[in-house]
């Protein structure tokens, strides 16, 4: 009974600002790039926007995007999101990994929690409308969106018509509440230092796996 109280509380708090659907995720249901370059996707991507959740509260924030061969392996795709708090860079590592049945869709991981994802529409360039969403019950779903770009500049983006139709295209992209994201020279400073931190989703999931665990034992 503790351990499903404290997940509840938990994801309470995860969850604001996050658009909650009454449907489990089904991504292959939404218009999005389903012949994804990926290699047009490496390197660095500013974000400009992002539906508010409480997993990000800084400013800067970037998403860089690598790929790396292990002695001629299967390659393997990285990613890091940084962002900037309070003069601090705060920075957490995952991967990419593709849904080999849904064209489009893959996962970006971050430790233990994995987020399925499309991209609704890029130019590689200009723009980068990233959808993820995450089944938080048997008919419920949670949804994060952010907008990349190569630059700094949220009103490019804003005045491109493919992006405008991409965001009028989807209904929970449509109606959702934005936030612009600071990327001047001052947001950018990280004069305090660097850190590495666990978002509350993450935290929201070890605490189930705890949860799990401690239920098998008994």
């Amino acid at each position: 009974m503790y351990c499903i109280l404290a997940c509840l509380f938990l994801f309470s708090g995860s969850a604001i600002g996050l658009i909650i659907r009454d449907v489990p995720c089904n991504l292959e249901n939404i218009t999005a790039v389903r012949d994804l370059n990926l290699t047009r996707m490496i390197g660095e991507w500013h974000q400009l926007k992002r539906i508010q959740n409480s997993d990000e509260n800084g400013a800067c924030s970037t998403l860089t995007i690598d790929i790396s061969h292990v002695n001629n392996s299967t390659p393997e795709i990285t990613i890091m999101h940084r962002e900037i708090y309070n003069k601090t860079a705060y920075y957490r590592n995952g991967t990419i990994i593709f849904n080999n049945s849904t064209a489009g869709v893959f996962a970006m991981q971050f430790s233990n929690v994995k987020m399925d994802t499309v991209i609704v529409a890029t130019d590689y360039s200009k723009y980068a409308l990233f959808y993820s969403c995450m089944d938080t019950s048997a008919n419920k779903s949670a949804v994060w969106a952010w907008v990349y770009s190569r630059s700094t500049s949220l009103q490019q983006v804003e005045t491109d018509t493919g992006f405008q139709a991409a965001v009028n295209g989807n209904s929970d992209l449509k109606n959702a509440s934005w936030i612009s994201i600071d990327n001047s020279l001052e947001a950018c400073d990280i004069s305090a230092g660097v850190t590495f931190r666990l978002s509350p989703i993450l935290a929201l999931l070890a605490a189930l796996i705890v949860c799990k665990d401690f239920v098998v034992s008994k």
